[in-house]
């Protein structure tokens, strides 16, 4: 998935992004670039978790990955849901269908369900 593209399309709603949040800190309202930064790292984290929750198998991490390995999936992983379902903690879901649309070509609807949060 190619980076400017990416970047491409989220610059095209950088505003309604930055309109999402009731106050930003100065590093992220004067730094577009540093803000769609942030917002792409933070939607493919937080994909991950959505896909590692539905479709890892033994092989996709190395087992000392402190988040996605087996002890990061025991003991670590159910606070990081935690953690996403605080409201103050949201990603716009923009960047999501942004991501995924870039990602597959096409439009994506995203639902995941959190299994033992």
């Amino acid at each position: 998935m190619p980076i400017e593209l990416i970047l491409q399309k989220l610059d095209q709603v950088a505003e309604e992004l930055r309109d999402s949040y009731e106050s930003l800190d100065p590093i992220w309202t004067n730094d577009k670039l540093k803000f769609l930064q942030m917002m792409i790292l933070d939607s493919c984290f937080i994909l991950e978790v959505f896909r590692a929750n539905d479709y890892v198998s033994d092989d996709d991490y190395d087992e000392n990955d402190l988040v996605f390995g087996k002890n990061g999936q025991l003991y670590v992983m159910s606070y990081i849901k935690c953690d996403m379902l605080m409201l103050e903690n949201q990603i716009p879901m923009t960047v999501l269908h942004t991501l995924m649309q870039v990602q597959t070509g096409k439009e994506v609807i995203l639902m995941t369900t959190f299994s033992s949060v």
